[in-house]
Formats: C-alpha cells, structure tokens, sequence
C-alpha cells in the first residue's frame, strides 16, 4: 500500500500543524479461505496516526500537472508535465541576479520506473523579485516549466519527484582562484544550494 499526502491551507501557517492519519482495516473472520463469502463476518477497525509538524515555513509550492489535467493518459503515450512553483514567501538564504531575479534549478527523477522524462529533465526557473507584485493570495512571484514525459506502465501513477535547488552564481573569488589552474573558469557551473531538511 502507498499514501501520498498534501496539506491544503492558506499561505500563513501556525508555528505547529497537527495532523491525524486515520486508515479504516477491513478483514474477514474465516482466515481459512482466501475468498470472501456474502456470509462472512467482516471486521473492521482503525488504524490511527498522530503526529506534529512544527516550524513550518513554506518558500515555494510547487505544483504538478500532466497533459490538461482531466483526461486519462495511456501507457506509452508522450504528455506534457507542467511544473509551476509558486514563491509565498522572501527565501533570505538566496542570492539575487542583476535582473532583480531568484534563480532556481528543478530536476525531475523518477526512480521507481513508472515515468520516463523525454529530452530534457532539469533546468532553471526564474523568479522575479517581489515589488509591488505581492497578491492577495499571499504569492509573491510565480515561474513555471514545462517538460515531456510518457507513462511506462498503466494506473494511477504517482508523479515524478521534483527536486529544487538554490542556483547560486559563482563570485569572482572563487574563479579568481582557478585562473592558474587548466581548468577553464568559464566552464565551472553554477553552485547549487539545497533547502535545509
């Protein structure tokens, strides 16, 4: 059995979220047959799990969509995955270009072998700095991407993970120091910085 869950609210949370999951069992009293019987008795029981999560200080949300979002996808068939990240908060441990943006690298992966990511599977999202953009909604900057993906087997498939990373630029500093080295500074790539966990 896999759970996936999400919390749904608004964009100010508590310091504490208390959440309950809460699992109905469904069993049969005859364990000598595998087949269960309009006769049979049934049990049924619950299966609770409580559990705090405290310091909850969302940055971004991020938001998944395959295709248009409503009609089934078929195994084998190409569809887009829209990938939207939606900034509610500032992200004071995340440098600023000279364009005023925030700058942050997303990578798709899939590692259970229900997806396949066609062309590209990472690249950068750029998100504008808040000025008089902040909504009522509490979203303060909105950028998206958009890739191409095929289902390897049918089902309800669960979606690729999204992963996402500060992208920090390269201060002459550090560039300075590899001038006498046969490495090319120009090739260096950029730093990633990932969230705390």
């Amino acid at each position: 059995m896999v759970c996936a869950w999400k919390v749904n609210g608004s964009t100010h949370f508590s310091s504490i979220i208390n959440a309950q999951f809460v699992v109905d069992v469904v069993s049969s009293c005859d364990v000598t047959d595998d087949v269960m019987s309009p006769g049979d008795d049934v049990i049924v029981s619950k299966a609770t799990y409580k559990f705090e999560l405290d310091n909850i200080q969302p940055i971004y949300y991020v938001t998944c969509v395959t295709g248009d979002g409503e009609s089934p996808l078929r195994s084998g068939d190409m569809t887009s995955l829209r990938i939207e990240v939606r900034r509610v908060r500032l992200d004071p441990g995340h440098e600023t270009t000279k364009n005023g943006q925030q700058l942050l690298m997303f990578q798709v992966v899939d590692n259970r072998g229900r997806w396949a990511v066609c062309g590209k599977s990472s690249g950068v999202i750029s998100l504008p700095l808040p000025n008089a953009i902040q909504s009522d909604n509490g979203v303060i900057a909105v950028g998206s991407a958009t890739l191409e993906v095929m289902a390897l087997i049918a089902g309800n498939l669960h979606l690729p993970f999204v992963i996402l990373n500060r992208y920090m630029k390269r201060h002459s500093s550090e560039l300075d120091e590899r001038l006498g080295s046969t490495d090319s500074p120009v090739l260096k790539p950029p730093r990633l910085k990932p969230f705390e966990q």
